[in-house]
């Protein structure tokens, strides 16, 4: 998901100059982004890190559902219907804007580190769950809440429900939970400046509009990002507003036939 913000604002004077080249490419591939050396240099970006995206698409909305002045200002000098859908339209295309974020660690409402496990699936608890079922499922009866107990021993209940009932409580080590998507590099370099690949497949369509499902596939659309500043914003994440480096990508972008040394374009 991405975060709505109207304006991507400089927080004090901690600004740092850009000097290479900044660029965002939507892949052939579907949800794939690579991120050119200029931005993981600006954001401090290694490989294993986290990057969100950030719209203020939301905003948008909000002021065209209240009808605020520059909405209104805007439909009145187009010729637009305020409240009419192609108003909504001009007005996205014409305000709308993306940038680019170094991902935060989450919290909930009360202020607690939200946590995932590392390297752990659900099919992975199971199958360690039916491997030492007898340990486990004593385990659980010993000292389980008694709801749960009373759940595992339900007549009738069979050791596949069992498995996924013991499944919530079956914890591996925990890393913190991020907002954004993962960062990677195939080179096993953990130095900034590199191009690194990432996956975000709702923002890759909404980034990716106005191409057919054969165009989407067939060209890469690239986003520059001629920020002269990386900017300092506030993001909530989830109990407070906390820093974070952020670049604005340019409303321009260009679509292009992917070069064949593109191995995640094949």
């Amino acid at each position: 998901m991405a975060q709505s913000v109207f304006e991507l604002r400089p927080i004090g004077n901690k600004h740092v100059k850009v000097r290479k080249e900044c660029k965002l490419v939507a892949s052939t591939t579907t949800g794939i982004f690579r991120v050119t050396g200029g931005i993981t240099k600006a954001l401090e970006l290694r490989n294993g890190d986290y990057i969100m995206f950030l719209n203020n698409i939301g905003t948008i909305n909000e002021a065209i559902e209240r009808e605020d002045d520059f909405v209104v200002k805007f439909c009145n000098n187009r010729g637009f219907a305020v409240g009419s859908k192609e108003a909504a339209i001009a007005l996205h295309k014409a305000f709308d804007m993306w940038g680019l974020a170094k991902g935060v660690i989450e919290y909930d409402s009360l202020g607690i580190q939200q946590t995932i496990d590392k390297g752990i699936t659900t099919a992975d608890k199971h199958k360690y769950i039916l491997d030492n079922f007898t340990e486990i499922y004593k385990e659980a009866i010993e000292n389980a809440p008694q709801d749960i107990v009373d759940l595992l021993v339900k007549p009738g209940i069979t050791k596949a429900e069992q498995i996924n009932i013991m499944a919530e409580f079956i914890k591996f080590e925990s890393i913190p939970k991020y907002r954004g998507a993962k960062l990677i590099n195939f080179s096993g370099s953990n130095e900034t400046g590199l191009s690194l690949t990432f996956c975000d497949v709702n923002v890759w369509l909404q980034l990716k509009h106005g191409l057919s499902s054969a165009e989407k596939h067939r060209f890469n659309r690239i986003f520059t990002s001629n920020d002269v500043e990386i900017q300092e914003i506030n993001v909530f994440n989830g109990y407070e507003y906390v820093k974070t480096k952020a670049l604005l990508l340019d409303n321009e972008y260009a679509d292009k036939l992917p070069a064949k040394k593109d191995y995640f374009d094949k």
